[in-house]
């Protein structure tokens, strides 16, 4: 037996692949009492996950491959790092006891522990050695 899908729809901003094939992703929900920007976690595959017909996912919405990196380069690299986080605006940062503010350039080691907006984490993860992938090419294909 499947899992119930929810009924409301959300447009994807980010989906993340973990080490160990949870998915969680940005969106924002487009219908319901509490639109707006909001976390999804899912215990489904990518495809599954990616196929939802309630889930809109916009040409090059990163998809970013946790599970395509070993352990130890997650521990020593990516652990400790920035996390992303659905309320924060596009473009923006906000650093540890600091209000938020406009991404700056920093890279991926300056930012431990900061909460960063998806767009920004898509974009500082690739230059760590993450894989990042476009979700709605990946969903054609499924």
């Amino acid at each position: 037996m499947g899992l119930k899908t929810d009924p409301l729809r959300y447009r994807l901003h980010l989906v993340q692949v973990g080490l160990a094939g949870n998915i969680s992703a940005a969106a924002t929900q487009l219908d319901g009492a509490l639109r707006g920007p909001c976390a999804i976690s899912s215990a489904v595959s990518v495809e599954e996950f990616l196929g939802r017909p309630n889930y809109e996912v916009p040409d090059g919405t990163p998809l970013i491959r946790l599970d395509r990196v070993d352990a130890d380069f997650y521990f020593t690299q990516l652990a400790g790092g920035p996390d992303w986080n659905a309320q924060i605006r596009p473009g923006h940062v906000h650093p540890i006891l600091s209000a938020s503010r406009r991404y700056r350039g920093e890279p991926w080691t300056v930012m431990r522990g900061w909460w960063i907006a998806p767009d920004v984490y898509a974009s500082v993860a690739a230059t760590v050695g993450v894989v990042v992938e476009n979700a709605a090419d990946r969903r054609k294909a499924a």
